[in-house]
């Protein structure tokens, strides 16, 4: 009896000890996470901001800093023009112009950053390129909005790969499939990969470009990695 109860009452003081430990890891993981995407969106910007920088210098040298407010301009129409319904009557276009704006303005209008780059560059005689920064970072707010604005979509096509692949998981289930583990850890590895890469691409890419050219392939695309890990998944629960 006695070792019972002391069993019985040293059982709570090692899950207490545990649960911090466990919440600790918890917020490290999250930490984590949006330590990540910030990295990810930090990385993007400054390769579109090199790659603008090496068109200047070698590839679009004629069109100089024209190049970059051309790539705003020639997106902004496609937001005009594709993106002017949504849910309840609203406008993803005018909530993404207005993030963009707003973006735009706190971080070179607000903090005078616009002025500092407009003034080294005619200074030192690299204007094209100092200014070239502010441009490319309102671009990369517009993308950053149309981003946020598709995530609807990779719902939309993680629904329907869940919906088919558990239909084929049924199939295998009562036809005795073999169960392939290996199948779905690599499915389930690769489908935030898969996200991180196109975010990356639309966010850098150097020219104009239409949404629907990055975002529709990739949401097909994680669809069928949803479906593949769907009917992996393991066939008794």
């Amino acid at each position: 009896m006695l070792l019972t109860s002391s069993k019985a009452v040293n059982a709570p003081t090692k899950s207490a000890q545990r649960g911090p430990k466990d919440q600790r890891v918890r917020q490290g993981y999250r930490l984590g996470s949006v330590l990540g995407v910030v990295s990810l969106l930090l990385s993007a910007l400054l390769v579109s901001i090199v790659i603008e920088w090496l068109g200047i210098a070698f590839w679009w040298e004629d069109e100089g800093l024209s190049h970059s407010v051309s790539m705003v301009a020639v997106e902004s129409g496609y937001l005009n023009k594709d993106f002017t319904e949504g849910l309840f009557d609203s406008s993803p276009m005018l909530a993404i112009m207005r993030f963009a704006s707003a973006a735009y303005y706190y971080v070179f209008e607000w903090t005078q950053l616009e002025n500092g780059f407009r003034w080294l560059g005619e200074t030192f005689g690299i204007y094209d390129y100092t200014m070239a920064i502010p441009a490319i970072t309102h671009l990369f707010f517009i993308r950053l909005g149309v981003l946020f604005f598709s995530l609807p979509v990779y719902g939309l096509a993680a629904v329907a790969g869940i919906t088919s692949g558990l239909t084929f998981r049924d199939i295998r289930r009562w036809s005795a499939g073999r169960e392939f583990g290996r199948v779905y850890h690599f499915a389930k590895s690769f489908a935030p990969r898969m996200l991180i890469v196109a975010w990356f691409i639309y966010l850098a890419v150097p020219v104009a470009i239409h949404p629907n050219l990055i975002i529709l392939p990739f949401a097909v695309l994680f669809g069928i990695n949803v479906t593949i890990m769907s009917a992996s998944y393991k066939k008794y629960l």
